[in-house]
């Protein structure tokens, strides 16, 4: 996790760990965290902007930027949606002939 942008703090950390870390199916076996603003984690940054692309297609903000690099990142991909039902309803096969250097998988979260 981005340690920088933690909104609520500890509260967020308890809620990843509940959801995603404890118990005997655990997810994750280790919760880290990162400063995103260090020059050694750009890679971190340029993930959260493209992961945030994809979040920003199923559930639309108001942010105006945001939107807008939505669009950039559609339109550079070539895509028609960043959707997952546009990934789903494909075979691999088809994605990987389609789109050969990249896809975007969905994964479901308990």
């Amino acid at each position: 996790m981005d340690e920088l942008t933690r909104v609520s703090g500890d509260k967020f950390d308890a809620l990843i760990k509940a959801k995603l870390g404890n118990g005997k199916k655990a997810i994750f076996k280790h919760i880290g965290y990162v400063n995103s603003a260090s020059p050694r984690n750009h890679l971190v940054q340029i993930c959260d902007l493209l992961l945030g692309a994809i979040l920003n297609e199923a559930y639309p903000t108001k942010s105006k930027y945001k939107t807008k690099f939505r669009e950039f990142v559609k339109t550079e991909l070539k895509l028609p949606t960043l959707k997952e039902i546009y990934w789903k309803n494909k075979l691999k096969r088809v994605v990987d002939k389609q789109h050969p250097k990249y896809n975007i998988r969905f994964w479901k979260t308990p």
